[in-house]
Formats: C-alpha cells, sequence, structure tokens
C-alpha cells in the first residue's frame, strides 16, 4: 500500500497513546516483583551514600586544616581538599553505588496473545541494495500480534521504490516523499501515520534476527514503568 506524503493531515492515530498489561500479564505473580528496586530510590540512594562519605572525608580533613594559623590559608587549603578529596569522593562513591544497584528486573514470561501489535518505521533513502532483505528479516519474525510495517521513501534518487513496489507483503505501507528531508523528517511522517502504540524504528540496512522483536517487546513490558501505565516509548 501507498501513501502519498499529501495525505498527512488527514490521517490520525485510532488509539491512546498509552499501553496496558493484559490482564493475565497483570495478575502474574512474576510482574510485582517485589524485590525490585525503584529508579528514584536508586538515585536518592546512592546520592545519600555519596554526600555521607563525602561529609565524612570533609570532617575528616578539618583537623588537618584547624592548625593552620592564617584565615586565608585555612580557605585555601579547605578549597583545595574540597576541589581534590571530596568532590571526587562523592563522585566516586555515587558511580560505584549506582552501578552496584543498577539491576534491570528480570524478563517476564507472556502468553502470545498479551503482545501488544507493534507498528514498524523504516527511513529509506537509496536503500535499493538492502531494503528487500531488511523486509525478508522481519517477515521471517517469530511474534504473535499484528505488525504493521511503514517504509518511509526519503526522496530516493535509485531504484528504492521500485523495489518496495515489488514487495507483497499485506502489513507493508509505503509513503513515498518526493524530496529527501533527512531520516528525523522521514520517521516523524511515518510516526504521524503509525496504527499501533508500540512503535520501532530499524535503519534501511537492519537484519533482524527471528525472535527480536519478541524479545524487544518482552523487555519493554517487563520494565516496571508498564505497572504504571506511563506513556509509551519509541525506540
Amino acid at each position: 500500500m501507498s501513501v502519498n506524503a499529501q495525505d498527512w493531515s488527514t490521517r490520525r492515530r485510532p488509539f491512546p497513546i498509552t499501553v496496558r498489561l493484559p490482564l493475565a500479564a497483570a495478575n502474574d505473580i512474576s510482574m510485582h516483583r517485589p524485590r525490585y528496586v525503584p529508579v528514584v530510590f536508586k538515585f536518592m540512594l546512592a546520592f545519600a551514600v555519596s554526600f555521607g562519605w563525602a561529609t565524612f572525608a570533609y570532617v575528616l580533613s578539618s583537623h588537618w586544616t584547624a592548625g593552620l594559623e592564617s584565615t586565608g590559608t585555612r580557605l585555601l587549603a579547605q578549597l583545595l581538599i574540597l576541589g581534590i578529596a571530596v568532590l571526587p569522593a562523592f563522585m566516586s562513591v555515587f558511580l560505584a553505588t549506582g552501578l552496584l544497584l543498577d539491576r534491570r528486573p528480570v524478563r517476564s514470561h507472556f502468553a502470545d496473545g498479551d503482545f501488544p501489535a507493534v507498528s514498524i518505521l523504516i527511513a529509506a533513502h537509496n536503500a535499493q541494495d538492502t531494503i528487500l532483505d531488511t523486509l525478508a528479516s522481519i517477515a521471517a519474525q517469530r511474534y504473535p500480534a499484528p505488525v504493521e510495517v511503514m517504509v518511509i521513501n526519503d526522496g530516493s534518487t535509485d531504484a528504492t521504490l521500485d523495489r518496495l513496489r515489488s514487495a507483497r507483503y499485506p502489513w507493508l505501507e509505503v509513503l513515498d516523499l518526493a524530496c529527501a528531508g533527512g531520516k528525523s523528517r522521514a520517521l516523524n511522517a511515518g510516526l504521524r501515520l503509525a496504527a499501533h502504540p508500540i512503535t520501532v524504528t530499524l535503519d534501511a540496512d537492519a537484519h533482524l534476527h527471528p525472535q527480536a522483536l519478541r524479545q524487544l517487546v518482552t523487555r519493554y513490558l517487563s520494565d516496571p514503568r508498564i505497572l504504571r501505565r506511563s506513556p509509551v516509548r519509541y525506540w
């Protein structure tokens, strides 16, 4: 299917921009993950630990500067200690604590019926040699939900559009832009027409593993933000 560029303003998304977990997945006990530490708590804990360590380092160094006779000398010494020891100590402890706490939640297991429909956007400019291979790798995906693929032909001057016209995939749509405006412009044009709330972007020369889309969406659905019904994210 081909969509003319002039039709952008007449087509709108038919969905609210949120993704909700299916009931079966929401009731899955593995989704609750009682031991998972939220990101905000991780940040606050790392900040508190690093601030406490920096305060301890500053108090410890104050005994070394207390014996200096001149006020100016003591002030200069304290500034040097802050810049050379205390601030680096704060940054190092914050980084180390954050890395120790940085553990993503485990992937949950979803039934085939729990997976949402996905839109795949591909910006293609002079991709005649690779675009059909990319579409073939999408056709080989073992993804249980509907998939829409929209290729945005970004003013290609080679045979990219002819290659797309020769493809016979029921899920394929082509948006033909007369002039090349860059990858971001092309993807934004396709995003306006996307039919599904979860959107994945690919390069025109990408080749996906057959399980790539399933693994990607599984990782997304396992994110604790989904439990709070956050707005959909785009990749």
